[in-house]
Order: C-alpha cells, then sequence, then structure tokens
C-alpha cells in the first residue's frame, strides 16, 4: 500500500468515526429533547456539537484526501487524544472504579 492509499484510507476511517460520533451525539440530544425543563441551551449546545463534530471529520477526511499538512497533523493530534482517554478509561476498569 503506498502513501496515496494509506492516506484514501485513513480518510475514510476519520470520516466515517466523525460521522458517526457527531450523529450519534445529535440522535441522543434529539431523543431526550426536553426531558429537563429549562434546559434549552444546552439541548441546543449540544445538538450543535454532534452537527459539529460531523461536519469536522469530513473536512478533516477531505484534507487528507487531498495530503494537506493540517489535516495530517489534526488526525494525529486526535489519535493521540484518542489513546489517551483509551488508556484513562482502562486504568478507570482497572481499579474498579
Amino acid at each position: 500500500m503506498d502513501k496515496a492509499q494509506a492516506m484514501k484510507a485513513l480518510a475514510w476511517v476519520v470520516g466515517a468515526a466523525g460521522v458517526m460520533l457527531g450523529g450519534a451525539l445529535a440522535w441522543r440530544v434529539i431523543t431526550y429533547w426536553g426531558t429537563t425543563p429549562g434546559a434549552t441551551a444546552e439541548y441546543w449546545l449540544l445538538l450543535g456539537s454532534g452537527v459539529g463534530i460531523a461536519c469536522l471529520g469530513l473536512i478533516v477526511a477531505r484534507g487528507l484526501v487531498k495530503g494537506q499538512q493540517w489535516a495530517v497533523a489534526t488526525t494525529l493530534v486526535l489519535g493521540i487524544m484518542l489513546a489517551i482517554v483509551a488508556v484513562t478509561w482502562l486504568a478507570s476498569l482497572a481499579v474498579g472504579l
């Protein structure tokens, strides 16, 4: 697999993950909309976050396909952040929290 194919595969992963995460967040907000009285602003904020995550996933994926360095750097930073979250979660499971 050459570099162009690897970038295209990474773009698919980043784009799909962004859309799924953003869509899941938006779906949860829509599902529970109105269950907490007086929290309309919070619902709008979370809904906007979900849509924003999905859009940013697609923008970064497009940048990866074009081989733009900002997209590569963004993907690297997001990967590091995801790894830290995963290690923290596994550590909390190990100590029984």
